[in-house]
């Protein structure tokens, strides 16, 4: 009885172990091709200074920057002590909330029309944006723009303000520097 408990054990062991490691190389295979496939990092289209300069962020301002690849390539940035507020109403009640200011690119490598179309389905908002790329849409009420240009397709949102419109002028502003660098 003692020898049939091992051997059962021992096998959950082993396939237990010969999973997670299975699971561990496809994710990192997945994660190298998909760095290998978005050669160019959104954080490399624009630098932390002309950012804070664009939109007037002190030079001196701690930011959180993360530069990641979730299912495309992600830069977001933070500025923790800077805050803006957006009124809402909650029930009945109008009240005003306070956030960080935050900006965050996504890149899509190999984009195309298709796929811009898809992307941007989900704006209920959408406002077409002229003057930049091909094809660009904003919508406030995800204080984001998509544009496609020179095969690639960028996600710029951008909240520095209850004010949506000066959060959809500076992140027009941005997105025209961004597709200069494509």
């Amino acid at each position: 009885m003692k020898n049939l408990l091992f051997i059962i054990f021992s096998f959950i062991l082993i396939t237990s172990c010969g999973g997670n490691s299975t699971k561990t190389k496809t994710t990192e295979a997945v994660s190298t091709k998909a760095k290998s496939s978005e050669a160019v990092s959104p954080c490399s289209l624009l630098t932390e200074a002309e950012i804070k300069d664009m939109l007037s962020i002190p030079a001196d301002a701690p930011t959180t920057k993360e530069d990641v690849v979730y299912t495309y390539p992600t830069c977001s940035y933070e500025w923790e002590t800077l805050i803006y507020e957006k009124n809402t109403t909650i029930g009945d009640q109008q009240m005003a909330l306070k956030y960080p200011y935050k900006l965050m690119i996504v890149l899509v490598a190999n984009a195309n029309k298709s796929m811009y179309d898809k992307s941007v389905i989900v704006y209920k908002d959408g406002e077409n944006i002229a003057n930049l790329g091909q094809m660009a849409t904003w919508g406030d009420s995800m204080s984001q723009v998509t544009f496609l240009a020179g095969g690639k397709m960028i996600h710029l949102s951008l909240k520095i303000s209850g004010d949506n419109k000066e959060n959809r002028d500076k992140a027009i502003e941005l997105a025209k520097l961004v597709e200069k660098r494509l």
